[in-house]
């Protein structure tokens, strides 16, 4: 499993808001995570959902990565 992309949203303190992982498999390749609650709540689950996009979307966004190497 080879990551495409990654991108992690953190406030000013370094705690994760919203974190995206797209990676290169044929099914449950994003995954989005919530945490929701600071790291300070204790037993605190994280939200989260799989999407599945299909081979044409994974390469378009390897398509756009590879063209804005400078940005990514």
């Amino acid at each position: 499993m080879a990551t495409i992309f990654k991108y992690e949203l953190a406030d000013a303190w370094e705690d994760t808001i919203a974190k995206v992982e797209i990676v290169d498999e044929y099914t449950d390749n994003i995954k989005c995570i919530y945490p929701c609650v600071s790291h300070y709540v204790k037993n605190d689950t994280p939200k989260g959902n799989i999407y599945t996009l299909n081979e044409q979307q994974i390469n378009r966004i390897k398509s756009i990565l590879n063209k804005n190497i400078n940005i990514f």
